[in-house]
């Protein structure tokens, strides 16, 4: 018995359950083949979405005002402070929600872009205070 399966021709010399068997397997190995090929698309896809960078956020355009109410509002909760300079996010989270009314350009001040205003303040005013 012959039959002919995609490009290949088969000849069934031991019976109908042999090929059968063959057909079988050969369409499991294809399944398989399939599910690796897909997987490995998925994985090759999800790589490719972590590499893209993140959306630039806006800048942050500080005035001499916000600045000065900045450091103000710090150097009222260097209690909160660890001694150094340093605050934790709530604080910084504050000095945003205070230096809020203050805003004439930029988007609204997050405590993050305070905390970076914050760290480049910090060490001109250490260096005035330490070569006054």
């Amino acid at each position: 018995m012959r039959q002919i399966v995609g490009m290949l021709e088969i000849v069934n010399v031991a019976g109908t359950a042999d090929f059968e068997l063959l057909m079988q397997h050969s369409l499991r190995r294809r399944l398989w083949a399939g599910a690796v090929t897909i997987s490995s698309l998925c994985v090759h896809n999800t790589l490719l979405l972590m590499a893209l960078p993140d959306a630039p956020s806006p800048k942050a355009i500080w005035s001499d005002k916000e600045t000065l109410e900045l450091v103000n509002i710090l150097y009222e909760k260097r209690a909160e402070g660890d001694g150094a300079g340093n605050f934790k996010p709530a604080s910084y989270k504050a000095a945003a929600d205070h230096i809020a009314p203050y805003l004439t350009q930029g988007p609204v001040k997050t405590g993050v872009m305070c905390k970076t205003k914050w760290t480049s303040v910090r060490e001109s005013l250490f260096f005035l205070i330490i070569f006054n």
